[in-house]
């Protein structure tokens, strides 16, 4: 895996779901739920799906550091 921290959280135009989300708060026009939430994006996936599962853990581990309340994880691939 490399240093502790290899991975950085991604610029909102590289996030599939949660650019639009992001481009509300940073307006501030969001209103809601969580009013001061923050997302934090570790990106662990290597290229070609050989992505060791003590990377996925590594990440977990640094959320929780960092003081993650909430961790979702969306791990999965499709054929080419």
């Amino acid at each position: 895996m490399g240093t502790e921290r290899t991975w950085h959280p991604q610029p909102p135009a590289r996030r599939s779901a949660t650019s639009i989300d992001i481009r509300m708060f940073a307006r501030g026009t969001a209103r809601g739920v969580a009013p001061k939430a923050r997302i934090a994006t570790y990106k662990v996936a290597r290229k070609f799906r050989n992505t060791p599962i003590t990377d996925v853990v590594a990440a977990i581990d640094a959320a929780v550091k960092d003081g993650v309340d909430i961790i979702s994880l969306s791990i999965g691939y499709y054929d080419m």
